[in-house]
């Protein structure tokens, strides 16, 4: 019976360490991109650890849904451990208390692999709660080959919204979709920060001012009015269409009809690339802009990113700091980028040429980040957000007019963030 006994704990224990599981939560977009690069972490741990066993719980949701059940998952499970987390999402996890901080200061690469602005992304009242994965930019990806037909220049270089409102124009009766973006609520932060906040930050105003919320800028409705000429007054799309992209998950359809030649221009992500490379002849089939300022100034985008942090509930967090620290570590930085196509944030993994030559269109949107813009860092920015995607919901499907809808975003961001928060623009 001893024997037995000796034999079993034996089994459970390697080099005096007890045998542990230890979860890892991140989001399942349907196209096995996040759990291929979960399985690889998971590899790479469980071989750094034996006898330790990484638990991969993804989680199927859009963007918006997986925002809402990691928070869940954080404020009632004590077994999920480890997480991918929005950046954008990351200020009001950590006012809530949902996730702990991370003594980066002990890990060497901390100090080696990021640069300060990167480090800041994830560092909160002087502690860090999250290590960087990636980062992104955002622009107009548009199909060459629709261009010429429609007589529009292939190469294009859109110099103001007049000139992306006139590609549109020209494209409408020629291809299902003149232009493609993210417009719904259900669409939740991609609405947010890849249509609206791209015409946004080419304005003269922002959302914020002196640390306030800002209400009734011009900017603001000029960019609600910039959806509203298209869809509304232009109606480049049909309904039937229309009600397609406002589908909470028809990124899918844009990932396989792009390539079809059925959307003239795609406003969106760096990380699109990854679909795009893998099309026959892909540098002759799809093009890709810089986003102009609405007075043809300049250009912008816009960048976020994802971050690996622990869950203040974890009882394992000494174990969830070495799994969130090999999930952001050389090789696993460098598996996240191969799966996703975003920009990474390691030094070292910026310069390995597996990284580099894997891209072009990464490569040509990594020139964006010089006029590139970030959310703002703020615990009620979610809220805030929720109304942006709503309000640009309502004006493209007629709803609200622009005026209408900025008005209303006005009064609930008055709410959301209570008096002596936000300041009137106009």
């Amino acid at each position: 019976m001893k024997r037995a006994a000796a034999l079993v704990l034996g089994l459970l224990c390697v080099g005096s360490v007890v045998a542990q599981t230890v979860k890892f939560v991140g989001r399942d977009a349907g196209d096995g991109k996040m759990l291929a690069y979960m399985s690889q972490v998971k590899v790479l741990f469980e071989k750094a650890h034996p006898g330790t066993t990484v638990e991969l719980a993804p989680v199927e949701s859009t963007e918006q849904e997986y925002s809402n059940k990691s928070l869940l998952m954080m404020r009632t499970d004590s077994t999920a451990d480890v997480f991918i987390i929005d950046s954008f999402i990351l200020p009001s996890f950590v006012a809530a208390g949902y996730v702990a901080p991370l003594a980066a200061e002990t890990w060497p690469d901390w100090h080696t692999q990021y640069s300060d602005a990167v480090k800041k992304g994830t560092t909160i009242d002087g502690r860090v709660y999250a290590i960087p994965l990636s980062t992104d930019t955002r622009g107009l990806f548009y199909n060459l080959a629709v261009f010429r037909k429609a007589g529009l220049p292939a190469p294009w270089a859109p110099k103001s919204w007049a000139d992306v409102i006139d590609a549109a124009r020209k494209l409408k009766g020629k291809v299902d979709y003149p232009l493609w973006i993210n417009c719904s609520s259900g669409q939740g932060e991609a609405t947010t920060v890849q249509t609206f906040e791209m015409l946004l930050s080419g304005t003269r105003d922002w959302l914020v001012k002196d640390g306030k919320w800002t209400v009734n800028a011009k900017g603001f409705a000029d960019s609600l009015g910039f959806l509203e000429q298209l869809y509304i007054k232009d109606q480049i799309l049909d309904r039937k269409r229309l009600a397609t992209m406002l589908d909470a998950n028809s990124w899918q359809l844009a990932n396989q009809i792009m390539g079809e030649g059925k959307i003239g221009i795609q406003l969106d992500g760096s990380w699109k690339g990854t679909d795009w490379v893998k099309l026959p002849d892909y540098k002759n089939l799809i093009g890709v802009a810089p986003m102009p300022n609405q007075a043809g100034t300049g250009f912008t985008s816009m960048s976020g990113g994802w971050t690996v942090g622990v869950s203040a509930l974890s009882k394992k967090h000494d174990l969830a700091f070495e799994l969130a620290k090999v999930a952001a570590g050389f090789e696993g930085d460098l598996a996240w980028a191969v799966a996703n196509g975003d920009m990474v944030v390691r030094e070292d993994v910026a310069a390995d040429p597996g990284y580099a030559g894997s891209n072009s269109y990464r490569s040509a949107m990594s020139k964006y980040i010089e006029f590139t813009n970030f959310r703002p860092v703020n615990e009620v920015y979610p809220k805030v957000s929720q109304q942006i995607a709503l309000a640009v919901e309502n004006v493209v499907t007629g709803k609200a007019s622009a005026a209408k809808a900025a008005d209303t975003y006005a009064a609930q961001v008055r709410r959301i963030a209570g008096p002596g928060f936000w300041i009137d623009a106009r």
